[in-house]
């Protein structure tokens, strides 16, 4: 039942990228211009456009969602509890820990 999910997404997406390929074809072979080359060489280049501010898209986009990441209170206290719990664990199996936390601080 998933896969036929991901199954129509991938043929709907194939459609979109194979209806944007007949449109940028069509227009690429039957463009003639009043214009001069300029529209021309605009349309031929479209697709290396297209990737261009795709590839934009997503880097806006993932430094976004690092500026606007949740944190989680719970989940730090968690961490910190966890730490704690292993520093004694590993003290009383004999780790020194002051020796190493010179080296980290300077």
């Amino acid at each position: 039942k998933e896969e036929k999910k991901k199954m129509r997404k991938v043929f709907r997406w194939l459609g979109y990228l194979a209806v944007a390929v007949a449109i940028w074809l069509s227009l690429m072979f039957s463009f003639e211009s009043k214009f001069g080359s300029t529209p021309a060489t605009l349309i031929t280049l479209a697709p290396l456009e297209v990737i261009m501010l795709f590839g934009l898209y997503s880097a806006a986009r993932i430094l976004i969602n690092l500026v606007t990441f949740p944190t989680c209170e719970a989940a730090a206290v968690d961490l910190r509890r966890e730490m704690r719990e292993a520093e004694t664990e590993l003290k009383k199996l004999g780790f020194d820990f002051d020796k190493y936390k010179k080296k980290v601080k300077n």
